[in-house]
């Protein structure tokens, strides 16, 4: 029927529905005195709704198992750090001595949660375990590999926990994965990638350098030194001190003893040759006789036995010996001594004094005596300066050779301490290199067979989506029934209206 507007109000007939019924609206104002909600209505706006709350509901019985079998499930690795002080947080000197630490655990661990989180490190896993391997569905974001890591980053930084323990020295390391052994495999690699990375980190390796340096620099020195005393020792024919200077000490001893035994039988020698001289005085020469025999008789036997005697201290010793020089001395006195008493047999038949004739050959044989000790006291004086000339040349030898055994013992100590130094610097960058440093791993991760989602089966996931899908049905169709400001069933007609309706005619366009 056509409906018609109700006079005195200002408003127009609306259709609502497809099972439109006849009312009036009121245009802005709206007539009657609301009432309770009740079953009734609830039943009308299901049932006028019920295709729209049996889609959603089916929708979502439908979808929950399609969601929960093609959804890949998530699966979590976790492992557990345990750190302590150690030689990283120590700055080793070349004296082998090492700092106080003076960094606090929190600060520790910050740097070791920085490390563990690191871009660079995540790229470094990314790339050793393949990005194929870890997200095999990447590659339908992307074919290009800078695309295809950057994707990768931003889904590892989601899949990755790294967590420090409240008030402890535990770190827990966390990824997430559809396949467990995935992800186990992930934990375990960046623990590990880790551990090499902070080694690269925390190790300084320029105190090893040093020492290394160090080394190679008092071994030349210590080969340098020993070559030097060696050439030294050659040179001067130096090589057991105290043996050669006692040796020296001694034989200037013995020289300068000689000297003085020499100088005191030329002193007792002059003295008789003194007393010699003054008795010769006051002997006669020669004493008249009748006849006598010829004395140079005698003179010429002694002659030929100090020549034979020369000829036998030449074949023993050299020319200027000092036994030769008071032989040949005495020769040339006898034959003084001959000549004049030829001078005198000229003259004369006389005889000589005998006593005379011995203390001439007394005074001869002394003055050759006194002059062979001479000779033998000057050169044992030579002797005793050259000695002593030797000794202190020994003694500058020797204090030279002291200084260079200092300087080699010096470079030597000091190479076996940058050696012995070195070696412990090597042994501890072994250990770090090792991995035995200051982190310990507690519980490596494991494959887990339990996703962490889902974690019920699929009848509680369906009950839940009948549940959702209900309940958003009926939620959607009391909103729209709630938005529309239509008229669109009898009862709010006659509630809006405050007048009766008294048949209803369903109306399609």
């Amino acid at each position: 029927m056509t409906q018609k507007p109700i006079p005195g109000n200002q408003g127009v007939p609306t259709a609502a529905s497809n099972r439109a019924v006849s009312f009036y609206t009121a245009g802005s104002g709206v007539y009657g005195k609301p009432r309770p909600f009740n079953l009734r209505d609830l039943l009308i706006v299901f049932f006028k709704h019920k295709y729209m709350i049996i889609s959603i509901f089916c929708l979502a019985v439908i979808l929950t198992p399609l969601v929960y079998y093609f959804l890949p499930a998530k699966y979590e690795a976790s492992s557990t750090l345990m750190f302590r002080y150690g030689q990283e947080y120590q700055s080793p000197m070349v004296s082998g001595e090492q700092t106080p630490v003076r960094v606090g655990l929190q600060e520790i661990l910050h740097s070791e949660l920085a490390i563990l989180s690191s871009t660079d490190l995540k790229e470094r896993l990314l790339k050793s375990l393949g990005i194929e391997n870890i997200y095999p569905k990447l590659r339908a974001f992307s074919d290009e590999p800078v695309k295809q890591l950057e994707y990768a980053k931003v889904f590892f930084e989601r899949d990755l926990h790294v967590q420090a323990g409240r008030n402890s020295n535990l770190i827990t390391v966390t990824f997430q994965n559809a396949d467990p052994g995935t992800a186990a495999k992930v934990v375990n690699s960046l623990v590990a990638a880790y551990i090499a990375r902070r080694v690269e980190i925390l190790h300084d390796s320029r105190p090893l350098q040093l020492l290394d340096k160090k080394v190679a620099e008092y071994l030349d020195r210590l080969k340098r030194s020993e070559g030097e005393l060696q050439a030294f020792k050659q040179q001067h024919q130096v090589f057991a001190f105290d043996e050669q200077r006692d040796m020296l000490l001694k034989e200037r001893m013995n020289l300068e003893t000689t000297a003085r035994t020499t100088q005191s039988l030329v002193k007792e020698l002059r003295q008789k040759l003194s007393t010699l001289e003054s008795q010769l005085k006051g002997v006669a020469a020669s004493l008249p006789v009748a006849s006598e025999n010829d004395p140079r008789n005698e003179l010429e036997m002694q002659l030929v036995t100090l020549q034979r005697r020369e000829q036998e201290l030449l074949s023993k010793y050299k020319e200027n010996n000092v036994f030769v020089t008071s032989v040949r001395n005495e020769i040339q006195v006898v034959k003084g001594f001959i000549e004049k008493q030829k001078q005198t047999a000229a003259r004369g038949r006389s005889a000589v004094n005998t006593l005379y004739q011995d203390l001439q050959k007394e005074i001869i044989s002394t003055k050759a005596e006194v002059s062979s000790l001479e000779v033998r006291s000057k050169e044992l004086e030579a002797q005793v300066t050259l000695a002593d000339k030797r000794i202190q040349e020994f003694d500058q030898q020797e204090r030279t050779a002291r200084d260079l055994q200092r300087t080699l013992t010096a470079n030597e100590q000091m190479y076996q301490l940058y050696q012995k130094r070195f070696e412990e610097a090597r042994v501890s960058e072994d250990m770090s290199q090792d991995k035995m440093a200051s982190v310990n791993v507690i519980e490596q991760a494991s494959a887990s067979e339990l996703p962490i989602w889902p974690t019920k089966g699929v009848s509680f996931y369906l009950a839940l989506a009948a549940f959702l899908g209900i309940g958003g049905g009926l939620t959607l169709a009391f909103s729209l029934e709630f938005i529309n400001q239509g008229l669109s069933s009898p009862q709010k007609t006659e509630q809006c209206l405050n007048i009766p309706v008294l048949t209803t005619i369903p109306y399609k366009a």
